[in-house]
């Protein structure tokens, strides 16, 4: 099965291809505020480079979110766009959970962090289960200082909104070196095709990014 990711929920704009499990071509951008003018080139770079033909897509793996709202618009629809034309099935990936990917089998348990507004993180909290990842909490939106108590001790954490608990000075964080965890699309690709092998896509119409709402709770993980 060969499946296109699309990562567009931070700074980095991603492209990936995958075909049975195994990385064919990824192309990364990281700069704020470009997505747009280069998602489309990125792609088309992609299928030319790797030889491989829409006919040959068996889906398209998306970012759902949570992360920058433009961002994740400008994936989204393009995302779609290609869906529609090619007649291909789609799926939208938590960012979190595409990151969290990388450390399955390394960590027991572990947060992911996302920059949000000012004074705010997306959390989403995992276990790691064999070969197998298991959400504890879903992604939501947290103000810094209450990560702590969300927590409920020591937490390991990941994702490029960790800058932002170190920044503050939270107590209680064990940071997962970066080299073990990735924002890109080969994750969202590799998470995609696992849903397809299943039979299970999402419907093109109704598929929209997940902004999370911000709410606040003090659930222990």
């Amino acid at each position: 099965m060969t499946v296109l990711g699309i990562e567009t929920s931070t700074k980095t704009c991603a492209v990936a291809l995958v075909h049975d499990g195994d990385l064919v071509a990824e192309y990364r951008h990281k700069q704020a505020r470009i997505h747009a003018e280069i998602l489309a080139g990125l792609v088309d770079k992609l299928m030319v480079t790797s030889g491989v033909n829409w006919s040959e897509l068996q889906g398209i793996g998306v970012s759902s979110g949570p992360g920058s709202y433009t961002g994740l618009r400008i994936g989204m629809s393009l995302a779609k766009g290609l869906a529609f034309a090619h007649s291909l099935p789609i799926a939208g990936i938590p960012t979190t959970s595409a990151i969290a990917r990388s450390l399955i089998g390394l960590y027991d348990r572990f947060t992911v962090v996302l920059p949000s507004r000012k004074g705010e993180i997306y959390v989403a909290a995992y276990k790691s289960e064999a070969d197998e990842l298991r959400t504890i909490e879903n992604a939501q939106a947290l103000l810094l200082t209450d990560f702590s108590s969300w927590a409920g001790g020591v937490a390991y954490v990941a994702g490029p909104g960790v800058s932002a608990l170190q920044a503050a000075h939270i107590d209680g964080i064990k940071v997962i070196p970066e080299q073990f965890w990735q924002i890109g699309a080969l994750n969202v690709a590799a998470i995609a095709a696992e849903k397809f092998a299943e039979g299970k896509a999402d419907d093109l119409d109704s598929l929209e990014p997940n902004y999370v709402k911000p709410f606040y709770t003090t659930a222990k993980i």
